[in-house]
């Protein structure tokens, strides 16, 4: 059973890194000032990381900008409400990508002036809506497949990061950064 998930994973990330090759994006770069919209990706089912990322698109939303919200759950999921969208880890296709187009359709096909990961841990799930977002910039914690973001965010200590960390690294050098 895990041989023929293991085929099943390498056969998804091997249409994955096609795909991405022939998505067309528009790479600009963008700070928490300059953005106007922002995708926030996360682990909905991490302790704390809800209520923290409910939190920073409320700061978001109050700077005036547009901001959605993506959590993944190794629930069945369905428990959207109209802020957070669930994308299960237990709905998945034959590929190992997410069975929600209802969710992950529009998610993907939005011109997102910034795309922040707050996953600290590596799945084909997120790698599939990193890989296939169209947003600006993309920022994520330095994972084991890390190709598919613009800003990768490197930690000292190695191993999956905590959201509440991820969110302070993306706070200090996003707002230090700005364009050339």
């Amino acid at each position: 059973m895990k041989l023929f998930e293991n085929i099943r994973a390498k056969m998804g990330y091997a249409l994955l890194r096609r795909k991405a090759r022939e998505l067309s994006r528009n790479k600009t770069f963008n700070n928490l000032e300059t953005s106007v919209s922002v995708a926030i990706l996360f682990d909905y089912d991490q302790q704390g990381s809800v209520s923290l990322v409910r939190s920073f698109a409320s700061e978001l939303e109050s700077k005036g900008k547009n901001v959605s919200l993506l959590g993944i759950t190794s629930g069945v999921g369905g428990g959207d409400d109209a802020v957070i969208k669930l994308v299960s880890l237990q709905k998945l296709t034959f590929l190992c990508y997410p069975d929600n187009e209802a969710v992950i359709d529009p998610f993907l096909k939005k011109d997102f002036d910034i795309l922040i990961n707050l996953c600290g841990k590596d799945c084909l799930v997120l790698d599939y809506i990193l890989g296939l977002s169209k947003a600006r910039f993309k920022v994520s914690p330095q994972l084991e497949n890390d190709a598919f973001a613009d800003f990768i965010l490197r930690f000292s200590n190695p191993g999956p990061q905590d959201a509440a960390v991820i969110l302070k690294k993306v706070r200090e050098y996003l707002a230090g950064m700005q364009k050339a």
